[in-house]
């Protein structure tokens, strides 16, 4: 298979980069469900959610996130 260039990448538009992506991401999506997830980042989830429990106000709600998120964009 061959794998085009970063310069071959940079000849399509921007909406033909952004469906390759799209077109990409669907075939990983497919194969998600097969992999497990590892016990550490289980581990990992169970203890931020237990710190979110313990501590709701400490949080920052996602909008604030999403807003600061498309500020550094």
């Amino acid at each position: 298979m061959k794998y085009p260039t970063k310069a071959e990448l940079l000849e399509l538009s921007k909406d033909e980069r952004l469906q390759l992506l799209d077109d990409v991401w669907e075939t990983l999506e497919r194969e998600r469900d097969s992999e497990p997830v590892p016990e550490w980042h289980k581990r990992i989830i169970d203890e931020r959610l237990r710190e979110l429990e313990e501590n709701p106000e400490e949080g920052i709600p996602v909008e604030e996130v999403m807003a600061q998120v498309r500020m550094r964009r």
